[in-house]
């Protein structure tokens, strides 16, 4: 949204918890010097509630909102303990969320097995009007699916062969499908970036009901592969050719790339972790990002990457028995002295430490670390 790292967002010392600062530019904000219209629907997650001063979307630079002030698992009803079996039970009024349409509450508890075809017809009907007044325009649609609690709607109940997770993203995947093609039937797909991604990998302590990180290792709430690999799909036809790219790239490097793309100016005062993905998507190059850093949920910086190597300096296992800290990942911290390397090209599941062949490359990512800390201060 910002291109900035929160730890530098929030000017601390750590990577923290905190409501959106009013001062920080956003793609919405970054567009409107080129009169896009601009709509968020979905999970904004930016702040802890709106009543209490939390950055409203349309003080983020949005014309128009429709969806949750954050995630659909919080606040629980009084008496409801947070373990796998009441959250994969439960119903819409164990969790007293209110649905917004701008400022405007409409619906609390929102029900939540209608949030993907609501949002889906919301986004619809949205585009169609800005084909209508030929404008440009910028949608930022935020899924709550597939976070828990896990709801399909009717239509897609039992549709799949994978449970209701399956079932879950076959919504997901024809709410997708639902965008491009209107995209296609207002005759904007070609002058239209359609970016699909995540923010974070499977939330494994649910089970059943978060899906699978695949070969890579842990999943959410960790800085192991499996917490931060997700899709990163650009569609734009006749623009993007069709073809896999295996290099780096981040969700914060958005800004940069649409900023490049609609010609647009970031301002010059403000340090931006992002990096220009053009003459990836555009040209077929190399991603140009080489370097990553990964901070844990305490807000230290657990991890970092170069190119294909990544020292580790801390970490935890995000799993373990239910209602002990342990499900949550919490009482397994390790801080590594000396630190771990991993070959990520070749050991994807991060299990064999190359730290002791590699001292050089191991010097080299802390030089970088150090680097990247002093440009925090």
């Amino acid at each position: 949204m910002t291109g900035r790292l929160p730890i530098r967002i929030n000017d601390s010392r750590k990577n923290s918890w905190a409501d959106f600062p009013y001062s920080e530019l956003t793609i919405a904000d970054l567009l409107k010097q080129k009169k896009y219209a601009t709509c968020y629907i979905g999970k904004w997650g930016l702040c802890d509630s709106f009543e209490t001063g939390g950055r409203h979307p349309n003080d983020a630079g949005f014309d128009r909102f429709y969806g949750l002030v954050g995630s659909n698992d919080a606040p629980l009803r009084n008496g409801l303990k947070r373990t796998y079996n009441n959250i994969k039970h439960a119903s819409s009024q164990d969790f007293p969320i209110p649905l917004y349409s701008q400022r405007k509450v409409i619906e609390n508890p929102v029900w939540q097995p209608t949030l993907t075809q609501r949002y889906t017809k919301e986004s619809v009907s949205w585009i169609k009007q800005q084909a209508e007044k030929n404008e440009p325009f910028f949608l930022f649609l935020s899924h709550t699916m597939p976070h828990v609690p896990i709801f399909s709607s009717p239509n897609f109940k039992n549709r799949s062969q994978a449970g209701l997770y399956g079932d879950v993203i076959e919504e997901i995947d024809w709410s997708v499908g639902q965008i491009t093609t209107t995209l296609e039937q207002c005759g904007l797909a070609e002058n239209t970036l359609v970016v699909f991604t995540s923010d974070n990998g499977p939330w494994l302590t649910y089970y059943d009901l978060a899906g699978t990180s695949g070969p890579w290792r842990d999943g959410k709430i960790t800085t192991w592969e499996g917490g931060f690999r997700v899709p990163g799909i650009f569609w734009w036809p006749g623009t993007i050719q069709p073809r896999v790219v295996s290099g780096i790239g981040v969700n914060i490097d958005l800004i940069k790339t649409i900023s490049t793309i609609t010609n647009t100016n970031l301002p010059e005062y403000r340090y931006f972790d992002a990096i220009d993905l053009t003459p990836t998507l555009l040209s077929g190059e190399p991603s140009p990002r080489q370097q990553w850093f990964f901070y844990g949920q305490p807000g230290d910086l657990w991890a970092a990457r170069s190119e294909n190597y990544k020292l580790v300096l801390e970490s935890w296992e995000s799993l373990g028995r239910e209602e002990e800290r342990g499900w949550r990942g919490y009482d397994n911290h390790k801080k590594h002295n000396p630190p771990l390397l991993f070959d990520i090209s070749t050991d994807t599941a991060e299990r064999y430490d190359i730290a002791s062949r590699k001292p050089d490359v191991v010097a080299q990512i802390q030089s970088i670390i150090k680097q990247h800390q002093q440009s925090l201060i």
